[in-house]
């Protein structure tokens, strides 16, 4: 069988290909171009807090029309939604909850406008993006099914919102329609009715790929989404921006279900030439996205010729689809045992994960991040935990501490599989001590106890463990209700490590709770395994002495 990309021309031509200056596509949106190119801007670099300030300052001007304070607002929410997507995990719930209230806020003051209807898509569609970006993460999260929990949850969310604008629209239209105005037109009632169609069959899939493999909720949920998708495809030109987004997720749908045939069938219905660039982009990602699950990989190579971007404009779902090829190239080499062609995709996808980080923020990084994570995580070779290992710390610096703890442990977990005692210790420690950066002091004396006793025979792990034994010490003094644990720690170090420093001074301590104790027999026996080696040992006789006269 042929191997596709045997010679390098391919990777380094496509990393070639990958360096050409990108720029971002804009959102049509209602506010006036000059505003919405303002916004898209500070959006695209990451500048949230003066879009925020800005949107606020727009919404506070004196005998802002009905119209102008929905728009405004939709894009305050749209702007905080974007915001939680880029921040860290220990730091985005606020800005969500910023989405929420500024949806909930509007709808209260403003129940009888018929600009609610825009207010309450955006405020669905922050919850979506939301859910989505929680699956994404719950493929290397510490606690899978808490995340998966959470996904959906902000899902469910969306759905419920989505569906009760679904289910509201016909009477909206049908009563703005049965008198003369002035505030939304037939085409943007329509625009925002099969909007809600679009994103409520997105939603659904984005719940149903929460479930795993075969899953009945997962094929069910597929299927209840390209029903809902008949309608809007019916109803659209297609010359329609949207009608394209439609057949994406059609044939997305589809591939799903491995029906690949049905899922080209329905990406031809798009004229490409006609399609603006970013449709161009990402119907050329399905493509290739098609192409693999067909395990046609070698026909993938035709597409490398073509440029990243058209007219200026890029697609970080295209960047995505070509690393899921580097990965999966990757992963073929690895059982073919090709080692050159390992270091090769290895190499590429390294590089083209540090390519998305750097043009296309850090939500498209962070998803580049865990699909890589998740790939080098079910491979075995040490070249991989490295750059499970690298791929940690740099999630570290740019402190998403969540992801970066998930990723020590998964390379922790790798290391064990290969037995390679050393890396797991490294990475089980670097987990514990991300904790500790956040003041998280107790969670990271209980994953240091952890780790010593999960790998004892490590040279630090007794070192780990008295650590932990000396902050409740501590405690003890002002809290002694902990003296319990105190106990339990120093009879778990004997237990576990016979000799050396630390379990000298585990038994003086522990000599010294039995005393206070009374227990003077016991005092004896852990005062008299102290070793002569400990340097203050003519403490432990002074007290052995007293024992034994007592």
């Amino acid at each position: 069988m042929m191997q596709p990309y045997n010679q390098p021309r391919f990777v380094r031509l496509m990393m070639l290909t990958f360096s050409v200056c990108i720029s971002w596509a804009g959102v049509v949106s209602a506010i006036d171009h000059v505003d919405q190119q303002l916004l898209d801007g500070l959006r695209s670099r990451g500048l949230y807090g003066t879009a925020i300030h800005y949107c606020n300052e727009q919404l506070d001007v004196e005998e802002l029309s009905p119209r102008d304070e929905g728009i405004w607002t939709v894009e305050l929410i749209r702007t905080h939604a974007d915001h939680g997507l880029n921040l860290p995990s220990t730091d985005r719930e606020s800005a969500w909850t910023l989405a929420q209230e500024a949806t909930t806020a509007y709808i209260a003051a403003n129940p009888e406008s018929p600009f609610s209807i825009h207010v309450r898509l955006q405020g669905a569609l922050a919850e979506k993006s939301k859910g989505e970006l929680l699956r994404h993460e719950s493929a290397i999260a510490i606690d899978q099914q808490k995340a998966i929990d959470a996904s959906r949850t902000a899902l469910r969310a969306a759905i419920r919102s989505l569906t009760e604008l679904e289910r509201d629209l016909p009477g909206i239209i049908a009563k703005l329609n049965s008198a003369p105005r002035d505030d939304l037109s037939e085409a943007e009632l329509l625009s925002v009715q099969i909007n809600t169609q679009y994103h409520l069959a997105h939603a659904l899939l984005q719940q149903a790929l929460t479930y795993g493999g075969n899953q009945s909720d997962r094929l069910l949920g597929v299927d209840r989404c390209l029903k809902r998708l008949d309608a809007p495809i019916a109803q659209l030109d297609e010359r329609d921006e949207l009608f394209g987004d439609i057949v994406l997720l059609a044939a997305h749908s589809h591939r799903l279900l491995s029906q690949l045939g049905d899922a080209v069938q329905v990406l031809n219905r798009v004229d490409v030439d006609k399609a603006s660039p970013r449709l161009q982009l990402r119907l050329r990602a399905e493509q290739i996205r098609i192409l693999l699950a067909a395990k046609k990989v070698s026909e993938i190579q035709s597409l490398s010729d073509k440029r990243m971007t058209i007219g200026g404009v890029s697609s970080p779902d295209l960047f995505m689809a070509w690393l899921e090829v580097f990965l999966h190239e990757w992963r073929a080499a690895e059982d073919a045992m090709n080692e050159d062609k390992v270091d090769q995709m290895q190499k590429a996808s390294l590089q083209l994960v540090s390519q998305i980080k750097q043009r296309h923020g850090s939500y498209w990084g962070r998803r580049a991040e865990l699909l890589l994570i998740n790939v080098a995580g079910q491979s075995s070779t040490m070249n991989n935990l490295a750059i499970i290992e690298k791929t940690a710390d740099d999630l570290f610096k740019r402190e998403q501490l969540d992801e970066a703890i998930a990723a020590y442990r998964a390379g922790a977990v790798q290391a064990e599989q290969q037995e390679d005692t050393q890396s797991a210790f490294r990475l089980y420690y670097k987990a514990a001590q991300v904790d500790l950066s956040r003041d998280e002091t107790e969670r990271y004396l209980a994953q240091l106890r952890q780790l010593a006793l999960h790998i004892p025979k490590h040279e630090y792990s007794p070192t780990l463990h008295l650590i932990v034994v000396q902050h409740v010490l501590k405690q003890v003094n002002e809290q002694p209700e902990v003296r319990p644990l105190l106990v339990e720690l120093l009879s778990e170090h004997v237990q576990h490590w016979s000799q050396g420093p630390t379990v000298d001074q585990a038994r003086t301590w522990q000599g010294l709770q039995y005393q206070q104790d009374q227990a003077w027999d016991r005092a004896v026996f852990a005062y008299s395994k102290v070793s002569r080696d400990f340097r203050q040992l003519d403490k432990v006789l002074k007290q052995l002495e007293i024992c034994w006269v007592a």
